[in-house]
């Protein structure tokens, strides 16, 4: 959490302030500082369907995976996330550490990365700003992705009916 606190403090810091963070989940809007508040509506645990109508009227993802953070090695090695099936199903850009991306298949052509954790707020504010023509480029690399991975996920699960 601190890392999104640390990004949307920056983006304040440069009087960027037309956005909204929505968050899906555990949540307390109090232990943020007051001074961000009013960027993040908190929604709590949501059912699938809620979430989902929330899903579609969003325009990034942001699965804040910390490669500084030793519970979070296990996206790299032996876990996954949800988070990834929903930017897959819902054709949405995330924001992702570079770390991650190259585990899951995202790039530039498809998400925004960042190499450092402290580079979170600047890739943010070059998805507040970004143009709908580049914005659709990354939906068109989403798409890309997730029929590759519908692809593969096809051959693997085939290939372990045959044995």
């Amino acid at each position: 959490i601190q890392l999104l606190i640390d990004a949307v403090e920056q983006l304040c810091k440069q009087n960027i302030k037309n956005f909204k963070i929505v968050v899906i989940g555990r949540g307390d809007l109090q232990a943020l500082p007051k001074n961000i508040r009013n960027y993040f509506e908190i929604k709590g645990k949501l059912s699938f369907s809620d979430m989902y109508k929330a899903l579609e009227i969003s325009d990034f993802f942001l699965p804040l995976l910390d490669p500084e953070n030793k519970a979070h090695g296990r996206y790299l090695t032996c876990g996954t996330s949800g988070s990834f099936q929903l930017i897959y199903g819902f054709k949405k850009p995330c924001i992702i550490h570079e770390k991650f991306a190259n585990v899951y298949g995202f790039d530039e052509t498809n998400s925004i990365c960042y190499a450092k954790n402290e580079k979170l707020g600047e890739k943010m504010s070059k998805a507040i700003n970004m143009k709908n023509s580049e914005y659709e480029v990354l939906i068109e690399g989403i798409k890309r992705l997730e029929k590759n991975v519908t692809e593969l996920s096809i051959e693997n699960l085939k290939g372990m009916l045959d044995d």
